[in-house]
Formats: structure tokens, sequence, C-alpha cells
């Protein structure tokens, strides 16, 4: 426990900087996704109610409105919108992280936090929404076939996606060298001869 108190005390400020990184990043992801789901909703005439923390679909009820749910192709283009919004933004953040040659470990980190929040709210997403029924980008893959009304094969999409989830942790640990050595972009010999020159002086 005192070991704890005193890593904490030492790791303070880190700590602060990437949970409030982590908190931005999330909320960053989750208006992606909100965002993207209304704009193409709204083009497509359908009546929704906008909260902050969700899109209320249950309001439709008028002919035209449910002419729109009629079609799986209205359906995966509203939901596959924040699908797409979310790849490109992981992926962006990716190429970012990993190419962007800068000594701003705070905007590394942010882009590292975007990147786990935009696979992590993807595959969730879907988890969440096949287990538990919801209106959200679930429907996509039911409306595709490619889960409905097959039972079996909603169940091994799941499994899939949770195998690949726990994948993408995996891999993204190779990642974080490229938030915590500030001197990622110099060579080990490089950085061998820094070490011996900072031990001789």
């Amino acid at each position: 426990m005192e070991t704890l108190k005193n890593l904490f005390k030492q790791k303070k400020k880190s700590i602060i900087n990437n949970t409030v990184l982590f908190v931005m990043s999330y909320l960053m992801v989750f208006y992606v996704v909100q965002i993207s789901t209304f704009l193409s909703a709204f083009t497509h005439g359908v009546p929704m109610v906008l909260y902050t923390h969700e899109i209320d679909f249950s309001h439709v009820n008028s002919a035209a409105s449910g002419d729109v749910w009629t079609s799986a192709d209205n359906v995966i283009a509203i939901f596959g919108m924040a699908i797409i919004a979310v790849f490109i933004l992981g992926i962006m953040a990716v190429l970012l992280l990993t190419r962007w040659k800068t000594d701003k470990l705070q905007i590394k980190r942010f882009l590292f936090w975007i990147f786990i929040c935009s696979f992590v709210r993807l595959s969730s997403n879907f988890i969440v929404g096949h287990i538990s029924h919801l209106w959200n980008i679930n429907l996509v893959t039911d409306f595709m076939g490619i889960t409905y009304p097959s039972n079996l094969g909603k169940t091994i999409f799941v499994i899939v996606l949770i195998l690949l989830t726990a994948a993408g942790f995996y891999w993204s640990s190779s990642l974080i060298k490229y938030i915590l050595v500030p001197h990622y972009y110099l060579g080990i010999h490089q950085l061998q001869s820094l070490q011996i020159f900072l031990y001789i002086f």
C-alpha cells in the first residue's frame, strides 16, 4: 500500500494528464458516433430525439419514417456511417502516432487514447448491441444477413469480435513505445552513444 502511495505521488501529474486525455478522447469518439449517425439519419428523413448520451429512435411512428426502416440499404447507411467514421478516426490516429515525428508526448498520448477508444467503441457497440438487441451499429450486420435470423451466426460473430478485441489490446501494447520513449526516433547506436556521453560527463 505504501509503495502504491509513493508511486502515485511520483507519477501524480502523469496520471492526471493521462486521465484527462482519456476522457477527452472517449468523448471525442462518442460524439463522432452520435453526430455521424444523426446526420445520416437526418438525411434519410428519420425523426429522432438527440440527447447528450443517446439518439432516441423510439419516436419513429409515422408511415413515411416507417418506410425507411423497411429498406436494408437505409438501415445500413444510417448506422454504417458511424462505423466508417470511427474506423477512419482510429486509422488516422495510428498513422499520426507512428509516423508523425514530434516530441510532444501529450499529443501522441491523445492519439493513442483515440485509437484505443475507437476500436473499443466499435467492438463494444457490436457486442452489447447484439446481446441486448439495441438500435445501434449491430443492426448493420443484422440487415446484411450475417447475424440475423441465424442465432448461430450471431454467436459466432460475437465470439470473433471478443477475440479480435483481445488481440487488439495485445497489438496496441506495441504502440506504447511511441508515447513513453521521447527519443524513439534515435537509433539504438545513437542512444547508446548518448548514454556513454552522459556517463562520462
